[in-house]
């Protein structure tokens, strides 16, 4: 056995870069709150442990020694990493890094005390602070929690009769509102390793109408091909030297204006979930970006990222909300010149609400392809979609 590799989760999401952490022949044990969390069995060894609880996880990683902690899609044990690294000595993100990620208003007063260009922001206690923010910074105004990462529980308002009369208490994190950036918004992917930020990939997304901020898909695109690339890296350099964060994978959200200004809305030190590592990126390298980077810490190299190799489209299937009645053969759509993969957890019977979150997106199932053209791609899902056949709810 060669390295041991610590996986901080074990959920579905953990699974390909515990998978990958395998493939390299590492000792892998596995840590999660829950007795059947779904990648368990991917790992060499669990144990059941609070990973909000940082002590008891650095006691449990001190007693395994670990020569590094997996990097994976976490949102609020994501400070529970960057602690271990902290404590074992570890390469990785920091515990500093950690803490930002999953705390919005710490994020970005840290950000723009480094001089990166964000959004408006305040905390909003209830509804009328809100409509106050509202009427002090114009809208459209995003309302988000002020805890966690990513785009679960975010709002977007675009006129005054949008604005709620009543914002229901979020306990222990609170609510925030910020100046909603207009522009295209891009998902930014890329790792920080030997004192320098790559760019992976930029991210082309589309999202769900108002007031649900939902992405829909993901056109990955080589960053060569961006004029902004230059500053979006710049950004990303200053996010993480304020988050004392290095050898990390990172993921953010940033947007271009019309007048081809940068500014960042948020940024985590890990790799991207929602099929964004385990599947998009894989497709658009041609290699498992999760086991190229884990290679290069376990031979103790910086990571040289590998060539892009293709633009990938992903789209969640634009299923229509209704009762299943019937679910094609997706197999037939599979291949050709964009080389196709679609799957569906769909069954006969299943009852789908409209998308409003990632887990209703997901439980569509998704396509991928390789492709240039947005629009193509686009359609690929559709006629993928198609396939299943829907009835409405009485």
């Amino acid at each position: 056995m060669g390295a041991r590799a610590l996986a901080i989760g074990a959920g579905p999401e953990q699974r390909a870069s515990i998978a990958a952490a395998r493939r390299l022949g590492c000792a892998v044990l596995a840590l999660d709150g829950r007795a059947d969390a779904e990648a368990r069995d991917a790992a060499h060894d669990f144990r059941q442990a609070d990973l909000m609880d940082i002590d008891a996880v650095i006691a449990a990683a001190r007693a395994f020694s670990p020569d590094f902690v997996i990097p994976a899609p976490l949102a609020r044990p994501l400070a529970t990493a960057g602690a271990v690294n902290d404590a074992l000595g570890l390469k990785g993100l920091s515990g500093l890094g950690g803490r930002l990620a999953t705390d919005k208003r710490a994020m970005r007063a840290a950000f723009t005390a480094a001089g990166v260009p964000m959004a408006e922001q305040a905390e909003v206690a209830d509804a009328a602070a809100l409509h106050a923010f509202a009427v002090r910074h114009g809208l459209p105004v995003v309302l988000k929690p002020a805890g966690g990462s990513g785009s679960r529980g975010v709002r977007l308002f675009e006129t005054a009769s949008d604005l709620p009369g009543v914002l229901s208490p979020l306990p222990g994190d609170g609510w925030i509102a910020e100046t909603a950036l207009q522009g295209m918004e891009l998902g930014v992917d890329g790792v920080k390793t030997g004192g320098r930020v790559h760019l992976l990939a930029l991210r082309v997304k589309r999202m769900t109408d108002p007031p649900r901020r939902q992405e829909l898909s993901y056109h990955a695109l080589d960053p060569a091909g961006i004029a902004q690339a230059p500053r979006i890296a710049e950004l990303a350099g200053l996010c993480l030297q304020a988050m004392d964060s290095e050898d990390c994978f990172f993921n953010a959200d940033m947007m271009i204006a019309a007048d081809g200004a940068v500014s960042v809305i948020e940024l985590a030190p890990r790799p991207g979930g929602n099929n964004i590592f385990s599947n998009i990126l894989t497709r658009a390298f041609g290699l498992d970006l999760l086991e190229w980077f884990m290679a290069a810490l376990i031979a103790g190299r910086p990571a040289v990222p590998p060539a892009f190799r293709t633009p990938a489209y992903f789209e969640y299937l634009p299923v229509p909300a209704g009762r299943v009645r019937a679910v094609g053969d997706l197999s037939a759509l599979a291949g050709g010149p964009e080389a196709v993969e679609a799957v569906t957890p769909l069954r006969p019977g299943d009852v789908l609400d409209p998308v409003a979150d990632g887990a209703s997106a997901m439980a569509r199932g998704w396509m991928l392809c390789e492709t240039a053209d947005a629009r193509r791609g686009a359609q690929i899902a559709l006629d993928c979609a198609r396939i299943i056949e829907m009835e409405p709810l009485p």
